[in-house]
């Protein structure tokens, strides 16, 4: 990643982060690998982007055995929700949302960050 493109993608995480209810965001590449985050402290970067990446080329195998596109994946968990969508066919975007969000209610504004990392990455 050129250095313009992790200052533009910084930019577009920190946005993120000024949605309510989103605790953290991360950009990974699809085979596990950190690209950059704005992740709570607790989260070690390195072994999130590895787990993120197995759980999303799992979803996608599973949607290809559907013969269907994968869309996103969620995961809920006591502390809070997951969302992982593709941002370029070699990166994801990943976001952390706390227990109180309502995901439809913010895919919209996600979608527009996820569309502005994915012209980087095209």
């Amino acid at each position: 990643m050129r250095m313009g493109d992790t200052e533009e993608v910084n930019r577009i995480l920190s946005s993120l982060q000024n949605i309510a209810d989103v605790e953290g965001a991360a950009v990974i590449t699809r085979n596990g690998t950190l690209m950059t985050s704005s992740l709570p402290q607790d989260v070690d970067g390195q072994k999130f982007a590895a787990m993120t990446a197995s759980l999303v080329g799992a979803s996608e195998t599973v949607a290809a055995l559907l013969k269907s596109f994968m869309k996103r994946a969620i995961i809920e968990v006591e502390r809070g929700k997951l969302l992982a969508l593709g941002a370029g066919p070699k990166t994801i975007l990943v976001v952390l949302l706390n227990d109180r969000a309502d995901i439809e209610s913010l895919l919209k504004e996600i979608e527009a960050h996820r569309k502005d990392i994915m012209k980087i990455f095209k």
